[in-house]
């Protein structure tokens, strides 16, 4: 079976601020180079003979038109630029399309977005940061958003974009699609554990059971683990009481919303709510959390604060994927360390295991880091523009450019085989090129590697990155979420925003000891059971049906 990774390359990345992000890397293309005899032949024929050879061209030529500007609104870090930026100048030249970037800020993007759907004045594209995001639903169910059902069969290199990536677009309560995926590949979610806490106050071994997670928390917090006098140290500080899914995953199946798509560990599928350990995950937190034992800050976490956090050694613990290592450990030891190092340091582990699991379980779904969003504003043929532009940018020629810039400026060579970027180290320092600005992060399932000329420690990461992932690979079961939805209750918290967000408050405020548990069970069986009764239903009624239709 191929094995694809998200975490590799985009490790290497963000160090080399290229690949700066959260999503996936080029372990797949890692391991063609820097693991002899591996076998990469499925991806290669994928991408190879005359009928792709004519789509490329297809592609090239599409693209060819008058000029335009088109407005992006984008989450994308400070450093890239926006403006004077000679990849952007490349793209526009080749393509005709200049691109008016409005970035919106990386940490509280989704917030951002909802202020400007609430005020309609979108640009011609919007970035939507994953598709069973109630804000994009809610615009697309409102009409903000184009459907492209229908379209996107003339385009070739759309069209190559996986099937369930199309249907994890898929709007439930419309049955449309309003969004172009943005490429990904893989990744193996878990946590990064600080490996000398770990050494010091666990002989090494990493809690299996919650009740070991509590025994291990209360020697990181009571034991000053960083020598510095302060009671200063936390197990962990998540951006979000759900965000860490590899505690999660002790109590419960965790696919990142109220429905959760995978059934309960009992067999049955229910909301999350309904989940045997969703009040025992509260709880779990709850003691954490009044005992000290978690960042008491925590609420004021906005995205990767808690990666700030770990590598200040703060926090015993990050949630993160395989390969994460690499962008966390500049916070231990020297600048330059060696790789051989890493591991004393900063070490992935998979998620805990869930209640008669022998193994961990790795949740993954398609592969893509959200997509694209035409305005419904712009007309048919800026609308039909804009998708010419996202295949040509899906072309291995766009998303090369894109990726890693202009060859002899921005790169030194490209293997396509291996699809291994060699750049000098005043080519990797520059910002002209993040995963984060283009608009297809993966090609064929593939991301980029880069490994700077001459440099032993880029290319020591890269293979310790691509490591780390066929290790991880080692320690989990993979599940794969299914792309199913329930449309009604997909779009509950769209639907229901205010209610929504009381629950996530009550839920919080349990967790923070600020209510009791007869409080917030009052409130879920008189206000959020019966609001959400009918979506629970039919949620139910679709999965077991689909339950029906694998057997």
């Amino acid at each position: 079976m191929k094995k694809r990774i998200v975490a590799a390359a985009l490790c290497l990345g963000m160090f080399l601020a290229v690949l700066a992000g959260c999503g996936g890397g080029g372990y797949y293309l890692l391991r063609h180079v820097l693991i002899p005899g591996r076998n990469s032949a499925g991806l290669a024929a994928a991408g190879a003979g005359e009928e792709a050879a004519a789509e490329e061209t297809a592609a090239k030529e599409s693209a060819a038109l008058e000029p335009v500007t088109l407005t992006v609104m984008n989450r994308i870090p400070e450093s890239y630029r926006t403006k004077d930026n000679p990849v952007l100048d490349a793209i526009a030249e080749r393509t005709g399309v200049t691109l008016d970037i409005r970035a919106l800020p990386m940490s509280n993007y989704n917030e951002r977005f909802q202020v400007v759907l609430t005020s309609g004045e979108l640009c011609d594209i919007s970035y939507t940061w994953g598709f069973r995001n109630s804000l994009y639903q809610k615009g697309a169910s409102d009409g903000l958003f184009w459907e492209l059902d229908g379209l996107i069969d003339r385009y070739p290199n759309l069209r190559a974009i996986p099937d369930n990536q199309w249907e994890s677009a898929r709007v439930p309560e419309t049955g449309k699609i309003y969004a172009v995926p943005r490429p990904s590949s893989e990744s193996v979610s878990g946590v990064i554990a600080n490996q000398q806490w770990l050494d010091a106050l666990a002989d090494g071994r990493m809690p299996e059971t919650a009740e070991e997670l509590y025994a291990y928390a209360l020697r990181v917090a009571k034991e000053d683990p960083d020598g510095d006098g302060e009671d200063d140290t936390w197990l962990f500080s998540p951006v979000g009481i759900w965000s860490d899914r590899w505690i999660v995953q002790a109590f419960l199946p965790y696919s990142g919303s109220s429905a959760v798509y995978l059934p309960d560990y009992d067999g049955a599928y229910k909301i999350r709510e309904r989940m045997d350990g969703y009040l025992p995950y509260l709880e779990f937190l709850r003691r954490l959390y009044t005992e000290g034992l978690m960042d008491p800050a925590f609420y004021l976490n906005n995205t990767y604060d808690d990666r700030t956090r770990f590598t200040r050694q703060e926090t015993a613990f990050c949630s993160g994927f395989a390969g994460l290592e690499v962008s966390l450990i500049s916070g231990f030891g020297e600048e330059g360390m060696p790789v051989s190092e890493y591991d004393r340091y900063a070490v992935y582990y998979p998620n805990m295991k869930g209640p008669g699991q022998e193994r961990p379980a790795d949740q993954y779904g398609a592969a893509h880091w959200g997509g694209w969003a035409i305005s419904s504003g712009v007309d048919e043929a800026t609308r039909d523009r804009i998708l010419e532009f996202l295949d040509w940018s899906n072309s291995e020629e766009g998303w090369l450019l894109w990726n890693a810039g202009r060859e002899g400026e921005d790169y030194l060579s490209y293997d396509p085989e291996t699809k291994t970027v060699i750049r000098t180290k005043e080519q990797a320092e520059n910002n002209y090129c993040v995963g984060y600005a283009s608009p297809a992060v993966a090609r064929e399932g593939e991301q980029l590697t880069f490994v700077v000329e001459g440099d032993q420690l880029s290319l020591d990461r890269a293979r310790y990155t691509a490591h780390s992932h066929e290790r991880a690979l080692t320690l989990s079961d993979r599940v794969e979420v299914p792309v199913v939805s329930a449309p009604k209750i997909s779009s509950w918290e769209a639907e229901h925003p205010e209610l929504a967000e009381k629950k996530a408050g009550m839920e919080e405020r349990f967790v923070m000891g600020e209510i009791e548990k007869t409080e917030f069970l009052e409130f879920m069986e008189r206000e959020f059971y019966p609001a959400i009764a009918e979506a629970e239903e039919e949620y139910i009624e679709v999965m077991e049906a689909y339950e029906k239709g694998r057997g």
